[in-house]
């Protein structure tokens, strides 16, 4: 039986920016032939901002309380439908504008750490780790976003479907999550955005080069793998 899973929705009775009510996701996602979906609304100060729409107490269990309800919800809704409901987190620290998505943790976790809006993505992601979750940076070259270090995360969202202001940029996402995965010998393959060709390459090592991504190659190299003159050579190639 195939399976067609959905791991990063948020409902509008929980997440500042759910569009869809609990109600409404479980409808399309069945319609669109998903057997699960993950609920991962977000858990950071915007949702218990009472000048949005948060309705709960000043008590971090109460705050808990509220979030929880959002995944009660949509399992209830989607009882005997045949969509599963699973769920993880979206945690975003106070203060910041990066998001992680977190999975397989239990509602005890959450409940005893009350301070996790407030503490550091170090701390954070070796309790995530110490408990058996999983964390991942999502969306992490929208604007505003920053790269976290690969020791901290356990991988990167490499699609993510908002679009206009929220552009995720997948393809520059996808690209750095290759980067972290690539070994000496390994093959890399580059296709032409504004054609049909397809050109091969195999690792032959790494510079240590922060914050950037690319391709070098040496002059007659490159002049040989793009059929180039010797006068159209270019210092490296960029994605």
């Amino acid at each position: 039986m195939p399976f067609l899973t959905e791991t990063h929705c948020h409902t509008a009775e929980v997440s500042a920016c759910g569009k869809m009510p609990a109600a409404v996701a479980v409808e399309k996602y069945l319609k669109s032939g998903f057997t699960s979906l993950v609920i991962t609304n977000h858990l950071s100060p915007a949702t218990f901002d009472p000048e949005r729409k948060y309705t709960g107490g000043d008590d971090w269990h109460s705050k808990m309380d509220y979030f929880f309800a959002g995944i009660d919800l949509a399992e209830k809704l989607a009882e005997g439908t045949g969509l599963n409901i699973l769920w993880g987190v979206e945690w975003r620290k106070d203060g910041t504008w990066n998001d992680y998505l977190v999975y397989g943790l239990t509602r005890e976790f959450y409940y005893e750490y009350e301070d996790m809006i407030n503490d550091d993505i170090e701390n954070v992601s070796a309790r995530i780790r110490e408990a058996g979750g999983l964390i991942f940076q999502a969306h992490p070259f929208r604007n505003g976003m920053e790269i976290t270090k690969p020791e901290y995360l356990d991988g990167v969202e490499v699609y993510n479907g908002s679009y206009g202001k929220n552009e995720s940029r997948n393809d520059v996402a996808n690209f750095w999550a290759d980067k972290f995965g690539l070994k000496k010998g390994q093959e890399l393959r580059l296709k032409d955005k504004y054609g049909t060709e397809i050109y091969l390459f195999t690792v032959a090592g790494f510079y240590e080069m922060p914050g950037s991504m690319a391709l070098l190659l040496p002059e007659d190299a490159f002049v040989r793998a793009f059929d180039l003159s010797e006068e159209g050579y270019s210092a490296y190639l960029s994605e």
